[in-house]
């Protein structure tokens, strides 16, 4: 029971530590109790900072976290809450949260899965960058040891054990009779270490268990000890030290405290519900895929695919969601991932629902090791509708195109008082390539005066001014083409706006050709 529950936690902490969305658990006051590295990404808070951190920091102001905070009260759940957050650096991103009470031991706290929507905000095609790459630190530290000599006399005591036990080396170095075992067990008796110099079958009983590896003994007491006043769990290693010539000279003790590891057992089954609902909630599909069959789905994946529950999926290959236009390349990628090979992080694919409705997913996939063996840890988002959306942007634009390049009069695109761009009817107009022609300005296309006495530069600049104020123009204008003769028009000219700049649209009509 105890080892599915810890595959189940590991399997759970691997998914919360590489989810592309960022998860916060808090109590009521908003003391950070868990995080994952994607909220420290989100938020720009380091590891260290983060550490005693109030989720009051994460908001663009105090009263969005009480109007959550009376949401949450009236509901358990909210979902798809969106909201303004801010940056560590002050910077306000908005962001869509889903958050849940949990309760567990009388205990209340809050789940909150924060999903950065900025880009999306501002264009509808832009790619959510999950970049989930963290590297751990474990600062590793040696265990508590001390060794006797084969007349029972301390003669190490290193300071990882001085800071377990509170005794200085210096007060403990050269001492026998059993002095070793009292910051352990507040009396001179026999411990571990004593066993391997002289065993004594009766005093072992002592110990919950006591196993031999050669010639070492590992042993765990069968009550918790009291040290320096705090009751502590602790595990021990004893090894016998020789001489060159073999002879037993003395025995060194390690010990490790276990506490914490005793502790955690006892909140492993609150801690897996945790991460459960982390993920349960997310807003993506997840999966851990081995080969091409699949280990784990959370319950979005079925919603994404119209699946009834994670049993449609579980032990099946792709072919359950993934439309055969795209299987085999989708097979491949994840073959290749899995095999070490360089492969796209994000990609999309052509996915099939359970109904046999197409759906568009964009799947950003890491490889890893799950139980010994290489799998894909994947994340699916459904991005159909933007990818009809941008199948619809191409089609306008190609319908656009075919307008622009085919109108029977002359169309230019200005900007800054030049021609950025132009129609081929232009080119004919005025008998140059696009390369002659744009980068001009109407004016540098003009004879120096127009018929009605004007000078072509401030006529023609006056005229563009007042457009570029929203009034519309319609005039005479004599233009000059690149071959030096000149011919009359009608000029429509109109001001627009595109990603906030503005942009002038001016229709040339070659008035002698309708005249004829």
């Amino acid at each position: 029971m105890h080892q599915n529950s810890s595959i189940e936690e590991d399997r759970y902490r691997t998914i919360f530590e590489n989810i592309p969305v960022g998860i916060c658990i808090s109590t009521l006051d908003g003391t950070v109790l868990a995080y994952n590295s994607m909220l420290q990404r989100i938020t720009g808070y380091t590891r260290k900072e983060m550490s005693g951190l109030n989720v009051e920091a994460f908001y663009a102001s105090p009263e969005d976290r009480n109007l959550l905070l009376e949401n949450i009260r009236n509901r358990d759940v909210l979902r798809n809450y969106p909201i303004n957050l801010r940056h560590k650096d002050g910077r306000i991103f908005h962001a869509i949260i889903n958050v849940i009470m949990h309760s567990h031991a009388d205990e209340t706290s809050i789940v909150t899965v924060i999903e950065d929507i900025t880009e999306r905000k501002n264009t509808e095609d832009a790619l959510i960058e999950s970049e989930r790459r963290l590297t751990d630190i474990i600062n590793f530290l040696p265990d508590p040891t001390f060794a006797i000599d084969a007349e029972g006399r301390v003669i190490t005591w290193n300071r990882a054990m001085e800071e377990l036990t509170g005794v200085k080396a210096v007060d403990i170095i050269g001492k026998g009779d059993h002095e070793y075992a009292i910051p352990f067990y507040g009396k001179r008796q026999q411990i571990l270490a004593d066993f391997v110099l002289r065993p004594d079958r009766e005093a072992e009983k002592r110990y919950s268990f006591i196993a031999r590896e050669m010639d070492r003994l590992v042993a765990e007491p069968v009550e918790p000890l009291i040290i320096r006043g705090k009751l502590t769990y602790i595990w021990a290693k004893a090894s016998p030290m020789y001489d060159l010539y073999g002879r037993l000279t003395g025995v060194i003790q390690s010990v490790r405290d276990v506490t914490v590891e005793k502790e955690a057992v006892e909140k492993l089954r609150e801690s897996e519900e945790r991460y459960r609902i982390a993920i349960e909630y997310s807003n993506d599909g997840v999966a851990i895929v081995r080969g091409n069959v699949h280990l784990y789905v959370n319950q979005r994946f079925c919603q994404i695919f119209g699946l009834d529950s994670p049993d449609d999926v579980i032990g099946k290959t792709h072919e359950i969601t993934i439309h055969p236009d795209d299987l085999e390349r989708v097979r491949l990628i994840n073959q290749r991932r899995q095999r070490g090979e360089t492969v796209p992080d994000k990609y999309e694919a052509k996915g099939i629902r359970k109904d046999g409705s197409v759906v568009y997913v964009e799947i950003s996939a890491t490889g890893i090791t799950f139980r010994g063996e290489p799998v894909t840890l994947a994340y699916l988002r459904d991005v159909t509708e933007r990818r009809l959306a941008n199948d619809a942007l191409k089609d306008s634009e190609m319908r656009f195109h075919a307008i622009f390049d085919n109108a029977n009069d002359a169309i230019f695109i200005v900007y800054n008082h030049s021609f950025i761009d132009c129609n081929k009817r232009a080119l004919v107009m005025f008998g140059g390539t696009k390369e002659e022609i744009l980068e001009k300005a109407p004016f540098d296309l003009s004879p120096p005066v127009q018929p009605d006495g004007n000078d072509s530069r401030e006529k023609a600049t006056r005229i563009m001014k007042a457009a570029l104020k929203g009034k519309a123009q319609f005039f005479r204008w004599t233009h000059r083409r690149l071959d030096g003769t000149d011919f009359e028009t009608e000029i429509s000219l109109n001001s627009f706006e595109l990603t906030g700049k503005k942009y002038l649209q001016a229709i040339v009509r070659d008035i002698a050709l309708y005249c004829e």
